[in-house]
């Protein structure tokens, strides 16, 4: 299910979509699909693996192209809180 109105937004080749706290994926794989770029962050591990592993798999049933997929990257919980120095 998508929370987002893809249809109402100007997502399209030549845009960057950042999907932060993207969880197991479902809009960056809506972004990708519509010709966006795609940077996907998430803290958990296991949707990260799973998240990848679903658009290698859209990348090989032609769904997307090499170059929709920018990145999915695991935040470390050092990234997401401020230091004290």
């Amino acid at each position: 299910m998508l929370t987002v109105r893809f249809s109402e937004l100007s997502i399209g080749p030549g845009t960057l979509f950042l999907d932060a706290g993207a969880g197991f994926g479902r809009h960056a794989f809506e972004a990708a699909r519509l010709g966006a770029q795609v940077v996907a962050l998430d803290y958990a591990q296991d949707e990260v693996i799973a998240m990848r592993a679903t658009f290698s798999a859209m990348y090989e049933a032609g769904e997307i192209k090499a170059e929709n997929l920018v990145g999915v990257l695991r935040a470390r919980r050092s990234d997401c809180h401020a230091r004290n120095l």
